[in-house]
């Protein structure tokens, strides 16, 4: 009696377990989802606050608009797509394919490198703008939020994603099918987030 006692014991901590790992499980994935469209967000403020920026000053010479934003068209289309692979993936009962996903944007984000190795210049040039230039401080003043915040983000989103993917790995179980994905997605989005780092160094290193 001791010994199927124990047995079931056993059994109901493994099921619980089990029910613990897929509601955290369930939790990350949200968090991915979430994580995505705030940021996606915040691109497309940006990119918005670029094209404003481009008609309110396309007759002043003097400020390089296009050198302040970079390819931030470029990210924005990018992490849209993302999206809405996600939104998808989050429709399925699972949440089966978030590391299928990644793995197929991962060399993609690659892109960002283009992005941050023009930040410094950017953010250069809005404090030169905004001493320099009436208007422009005018123009960033009433902005919702600062210039120099928005900019920046891109910054944070690939080691994020790797933090995430990681967090989403400790709750999959070893027999789930995107298990493998969700692995080499991290190693991938690790791997780009150092590949970004290396463009800054010798940005750096050239100036």
């Amino acid at each position: 009696t001791y010994v199927y006692i124990h047995h079931i014991r056993r059994i109901k901590d493994k099921i619980d377990k089990l029910k613990h790992m897929k509601s955290r499980r369930s939790m990350v994935c949200k968090e991915i989802l979430d994580v995505e469209e705030k940021y996606v967000n915040s691109m497309h403020r940006l990119a918005t606050c670029r094209k404003d920026m481009m008609t309110s000053f396309q007759e002043n010479s003097e400020l390089d608009i296009d050198a302040i934003f970079g390819n931030v068209d470029v990210i924005v289309g990018l992490n849209d797509i993302l999206l809405d692979n996600l939104r998808r993936s989050n429709e399925t009962e699972n949440n089966d394919t978030i590391g299928k996903i990644f793995m197929k944007f991962a060399p993609f984000l690659k892109l960002y490198s283009v992005y941050l190795k023009h930040l410094e210049d950017s953010m250069s040039l809005v404090t030169k703008y905004s001493e320099d230039n009436v208007s422009f401080k005018s123009h960033c003043d009433a902005l919702e939020e600062p210039l120099s915040s928005m900019l920046i983000r891109p910054v944070q989103q690939i080691p994020r994603y790797v933090m995430l993917l990681k967090e989403l790995l400790k709750y999959t179980s070893e027999s789930h099918p995107d298990r493998k994905n969700i692995q080499h997605a991290a190693q991938l989005c690790s791997q780009v987030a150092s590949y970004c780092d290396e463009k800054l160094e010798r940005k750096r290193l050239e100036i």
